[in-house]
């Protein structure tokens, strides 16, 4: 089998092939399993939850790419210890099969955009997440932060040229000043922080999932889905999660925010509809959209 920090592996689908099927009973013990799919959208993962007679419970995710299964991995390890409150217990891996199993973690995913509570209790979360030290991840990008920002942003822009348009493209590259972000540091991000991939356990407390995409980056990145989407529809709920992590931005931060928000939102419009992710996509475009008329409403809108 190929490296599976990049190689493109198979994933089942609904159905789990017969070696995953085998490795997950040897987890519970043997016994016959039922599997429940839990990811029916298209995506880079396929996740199960599966029980047995007995009643032990695990979700089973395994990766289309072995990236995205390594990076998952390294957080979970790195994480185990600092986050063991806010995460699911990592029961076994496979790398042959780009596959993790999970403890079940009994609660439900909010409801819409989440309540104040709530981002309070994420921004404590997020705090804890990036007070980690990034030596546990073994993530060192020697790049600086500003320069992997501009590669950032001509690489959104490529791809974007041409569903938005190469002229609507050359007018928000000059929206954007990548200066700013100089000599800021890396800490442990999440990179899909958002309350899709929250889950309200049922004793009370916040858990995070999901996370391929976790790796050394600006601690700004944790904030970007939830300022272009559930803090732009409801204000209050930023101030709930600023109380939680410490502190409100400064304006300076406000600004890199907002740098950040419209780069994602150029890189969302380019997978958000071939995904079926149909809420991040309208985001992306409202202030996509928003930007046409006035160049400060990514600062002054959720930032």
């Amino acid at each position: 089998m190929s490296d599976p920090r990049g190689a493109a592996l198979p994933v089942a689908g609904a159905e789990p092939g017969p070696e995953l099927r085998r490795w997950a009973s040897s987890i519970l013990g043997g016994a016959p399993l039922r599997w429940r799919w839990l990811r029916p959208r298209e995506g880079p993962t396929s996740v199960w939850i599966v029980d047995d007679e007995g009643g032990a419970r695990a979700v089973i995710k395994a990766h289309a790419r072995g990236r995205g299964f390594a990076q998952e991995l390294a957080a979970h390890r790195a994480l185990a210890g600092p986050l063991r409150r806010w995460i699911a217990p990592l029961l076994a891996a496979s790398a042959a099969r780009s596959a993790l199993a999970f403890a079940v973690i009994d609660g439900v995913t909010p409801e819409d955009d989440g309540d104040p509570p709530l981002h309070r209790r994420a921004g404590e979360l997020l705090r804890a997440l990036h007070a980690v030290p990034t030596a546990a991840l073994g993530d060192d990008d020697p790049m600086p932060v500003e320069a992997a920002i501009e590669r950032r942003w001509q690489g959104a822009l490529d791809a974007a040229a041409p569903r938005l348009g190469r002229d609507r493209c050359a007018r928000l590259a000059g929206s954007v000043r990548p200066g700013i972000f100089r000599g800021l540091t890396r800490v442990i991000a999440h990179r899909d922080f958002a309350p899709d991939n929250w889950i309200v356990a049922t004793d009370g407390e916040l858990r995070v999932i999901d996370f391929e995409q976790c790796r050394a980056d600006l601690a700004l990145v944790d904030r970007v889905i939830l300022a272009g989407g559930p803090w732009r529809r409801r204000p209050a709920l930023r101030a709930a999660f600023d109380a939680g992590y410490g502190a409100p931005l400064d304006d300076l931060g406000r600004e890199r925010l907002a740098m950040l928000r419209i780069l994602d939102a150029v890189t969302t419009v380019t997978w958000a509809r071939r995904r079926g992710v149909a809420r991040r996509c309208a985001d992306a475009e409202a202030l996509l959209a928003a930007l046409e008329r006035d160049p400060h409403a990514a600062v002054d809108a959720g930032a």
